[in-house]
């Protein structure tokens, strides 16, 4: 369901906290950004933030981090480079 929601056209009428909600919901759940609506033209810094955070988290968990964090983060390096220097600290 969460899948079918996020590559709706639909998510072009969410505003942009609740679209950022959906996004985040899809790498929680393992839903590919990919089949996501709009993540190359809507993702913006607060995105790219609230992908670094859920990223950080995992990893501080000992978890696998999401691939797909990238298709936001590779847009925005100063968020990408939180999980390049964590690499480097562990």
């Amino acid at each position: 369901m969460i899948a079918a929601a996020a590559s709706s056209a639909a998510t072009a009428l969410l505003d942009a906290d609740s679209w950022r909600q959906g996004v985040l919901k899809c790498l929680f759940t393992g839903v590919p950004l990919g089949t996501a609506a709009g993540v190359p033209e809507r993702a913006d810094a607060e995105l790219a933030r609230m992908c670094a955070d859920h990223a950080e988290e995992r990893a501080l968990a000992g978890r696998e981090v999401p691939a797909d964090v990238h298709l936001v983060l590779r847009r925005f390096p100063d968020q990408a480079a939180r999980l390049d220097t964590r690499r480097t600290e562990a």
